[in-house]
């Protein structure tokens, strides 16, 4: 099976190199999830070395010359250089260290280069709006049926990674939903994610994508909660901070604006004080999951093997090898940084965070609104680890927005947009 599902690719890539890797925006996501047989890396590992090799055959030199304006080259060398650092001065893991650098952060900056026009971003976009559409159905399937078919199918058969896992508890009275990802905090991440970038340039789609964005919001806006995970909704109201100010700000539709807030509070007003309450005490038995206690003790414990190694960590997947095994405190290590620290060190720990502030000042320079995305990145990744949603989906998310500013923030050519916008 993963062998057919690189196989696909690789003909894919061959065949429309550019057009291959958007459909990996969303696909990528899911791709994480297997295992490529008889090697630790997964199937996207594999198919974006392929992305990466065939790159120079593929791209004609006015797209590589695009390389040069690549807003990510900061975060990226720092993390490099941690990467490096860490294998070279602690523990080599040359192979998959390569092979995760080149899939988080060597793909994002190939995506850069395969967006050249305004149709091949509106192809993007579609693309990423078709697979949430997607999961969100299956994950209102999945709310109603109270089980996930295809995550047990993936577990059973063996094509999964151990991050895969069958979610079956409930919170908040509902079936906590992952979709088509490995648990429910990828899933609820990307929704919001969606929501947050998607409504800046809801403006430029044609008609029918106009259409589709009034089931897409809402499927995702749904889909954040349905996750029931706490940490994915305190990042997707930060990410929505910017959103929420705008309209706040704009007085169009205000009164069906007024009345939808209403009604929305008025059906769902015990669910959404639960998921409240949720926030305000941690410790309640109403609602499973982590609290002070278990964080301050994986707090305590990720502090203790930084300790043996501040500076560059104590190697790649340290914390989940040896740590997770020795010590059951850790759980699952619910915040990047524990991660960071353990593995990769302060020098770690600095990069990722460049990795962010790359991401902000760039969208800064744009629209000050949209730094928001990228600190309810943060502030999930803070939160919970969120395992499948990497810093390459920050990238990727912050490449959309950049890439629709630079292709239709030019006054020339209004008739192109208007037709544009009538293409279905």
């Amino acid at each position: 099976m993963q062998y057919l599902v690189v196989l696909v690719f690789l003909f894919a890539l061959l065949y429309d190199y550019k057009r291959a890797v958007m459909l990996l925006v969303p696909l990528h996501l899911v791709l994480l999830m297997l295992v490529f047989p008889g090697t630790p890396f997964s199937n996207f590992d594999v198919v974006a070395a392929l992305v990466t090799f065939l790159a120079p055959f593929k791209l004609s030199q006015d797209e590589k010359a695009l390389m040069k304006s690549y807003p990510f080259w900061f975060g990226s060398f720092l993390m490099l250089f941690s990467i490096a650092g860490t294998s070279l001065l602690i523990e080599p893991h040359w192979p998959t260290a390569l092979m995760t650098f080149n899939a988080y952060y060597i793909f994002p900056l190939i995506l850069w280069m395969c967006i050249e026009t305004k149709e091949e971003l509106m192809f993007l976009l579609k693309v990423i709006a078709f697979f949430a559409i997607a999961m969100g159905l299956y994950c209102l399937f999945e709310m109603a049926s109270a089980s996930n078919p295809y995550i047990r199918y993936l577990i059973s058969s063996g094509l999964g990674n151990v991050s895969v896992l069958d979610y079956d508890k409930f919170r908040f009275g509902i079936k906590r939903c992952q979709g088509f990802l490995s648990t429910p905090a990828p899933t609820g991440l990307f929704f919001g994610l969606i929501l947050s970038s998607y409504y800046w340039i809801a403006d430029k789609f044609s008609v029918d994508m106009k259409k589709a964005l009034l089931l897409l919001f809402p499927l995702c806006a749904v889909g954040v909660l349905i996750t029931g995970t706490r940490s994915v909704i305190a990042a997707t109201c930060v990410a929505l901070i910017g959103v929420v100010a705008h309209e706040i700000i704009k007085p169009r539709y205000i009164f069906i604006k007024i009345v939808g807030v209403i009604v929305v509070l008025a059906l769902s007003a015990s669910f959404l004080m639960e998921v409240v309450g949720s926030f305000i005490n941690t410790d309640q038995t109403a609602v499973s999951g982590s609290n002070t206690d278990m964080r301050q003790e994986q707090l305590l414990i990720s502090l203790f093997y930084w300790a043996n190694s501040p500076i560059w960590g104590n190697g790649s997947g340290f914390i989940w090898h040896y740590v997770q095994e020795v010590d059951k405190g850790i759980y699952g290590a619910e915040s990047i940084w524990f991660q960071i620290l353990v593995d990769f060190g302060a020098v770690g720990a600095f990069a990722y965070m460049a990795c962010i502030f790359n991401a902000i000042v760039s969208l800064w320079k744009k629209h000050f609104v949209w730094v928001f995305l990228p600190l309810g990145f943060l502030v999930g990744k803070t939160l919970s680890t969120v395992i499948g949603i990497e810093m390459s989906v920050l990238f990727l998310f912050s490449i959309i927005l950049l890439k629709y500013e630079i292709l239709f923030n030019t006054k020339e050519d209004d008739i192109e947009d208007e037709q544009l916008e009538e293409t279905p």
